[in-house]
């Protein structure tokens, strides 16, 4: 075996070595524990729960810009591309991003409506 071999051979096993045994001493890293820290800490859902409501705003903002930015490309005002698919699906899946930031806002929803129409009416 030659020296590099080794050397990354001692390395990867070291590295595993030390990986299994701090995966033992920390009981926090798995699902539960991540679970059971959720209920220590309201105050941290509370606080990511209102940033996700403040960012799904700018998603549907951001599915209306890929709209527009489609509907050039099908007008051929906008020479990037031909075919305005790539626009739709990134449009798709920017109100799908607001949609799971905030799902209990009616207003996130209305507005995920209305630009799933206007993505749509692009698509035929």
């Amino acid at each position: 075996m030659s020296g590099t071999a080794s050397v990354i051979l001692g390395l990867g096993l070291f590295v595993a070595s030390s990986w299994a045994s701090t995966a033992e001493d920390d009981l926090t890293c798995n699902a539960a524990g991540i679970a059971r820290a959720g209920f220590r800490h309201r105050e941290s859902v509370r606080w990511l729960h209102d940033q996700n409501a403040k960012r799904a705003p700018h998603y549907i903002a951001n599915a209306n810009r890929l709209y527009e930015k489609g509907l050039r490309q099908k007008k051929g005002i906008d020479k990037t591309n031909r075919d305005p698919f790539i626009a739709l699906y990134d449009a798709q899946h920017q109100v799908l991003g607001a949609l799971d930031l905030a799902s209990d806002n009616a207003s996130i929803w209305r507005q995920a409506g209305e630009a799933t129409a206007m993505i749509s009416s692009l698509s035929e």
